[in-house]
């Protein structure tokens, strides 16, 4: 009902049990003619950051419109804790384009890819899925030491994930219009950690 825009909402929020409230950034106003790709209603959105894992947390919505009566909205939720290994590995290799596509294609619940330092050309994806105790892991034998290249392909993507609860950690993606894309709408349990991405396109030589 904010026909003419002006209205703002702020964010406090503290950790289940806690008397202290504490600030969090103000909420974005979405304006759907702005969202490309998707129909959207009108909406407030944004982000809490610096959270604890495996933490419940109360949150507080304070709504402000000088046309209307001020509000206060109340929710809570819980972050997810720091994601694990499987608890009984399969532990999997990668030294080239070839072993790394194999392994890829043929993943299943409780992998873990481990890739060789190097640099890794073309676009990658993993089709499978992981579960909540057996996720798939697929992890740089350093951030730095391994590359995966798009090559400087235009409207792609380095590295695909279609499936649930899979891992990809310590590695660089580079030389692509997007380095990695979270695929199919309603998974689950997905996670990114010390990921680098560079140089959306690979400049001309010479």
């Amino acid at each position: 009902g904010d026909d003419d825009h002006d209205a703002s909402v702020t964010v406090r929020y503290r950790a289940h049990g806690s008397s202290t409230w504490l600030d969090g950034p103000p909420l974005f106003r979405v304006r759907p003619e702005s969202v490309a790709g998707r129909t959207v209603p009108p909406q407030f959105a944004g982000s809490i950051f610096d959270l604890s894992p495996a933490t419940e947390y109360d949150i507080e919505l304070s709504v402000s419109d000088p046309d209307g009566t001020p509000q206060k909205l109340t929710l809570s939720g819980k972050t997810r804790a720091v994601p694990a290994d499987p608890a009984a590995p399969h532990p999997k290799s990668a030294n080239d384009v070839a072993s790394l596509n194999k392994v890829l294609s043929g993943a299943t619940a409780g992998d873990v890819i481990t890739i060789a330092n190097g640099t890794y050309q073309g676009q990658f994806r993993i089709d499978a899925s992981g579960t909540a105790d057996a996720p798939i892991v697929v992890r740089g034998a350093s951030e730095e030491g391994v590359v995966l290249d798009g090559g400087g392909c235009t409207g792609c993507n380095v590295f695909e994930v279609y499936g649930s609860f899979v891992h990809v950690e310590s590695l660089t993606l580079a030389h692509a219009s997007r380095g990695l894309r979270l695929q199919n709408g309603g998974t689950e349990g997905n996670g990114v950690r010390r990921v680098d991405t560079v140089d959306r396109i690979r400049r001309a030589e010479g």
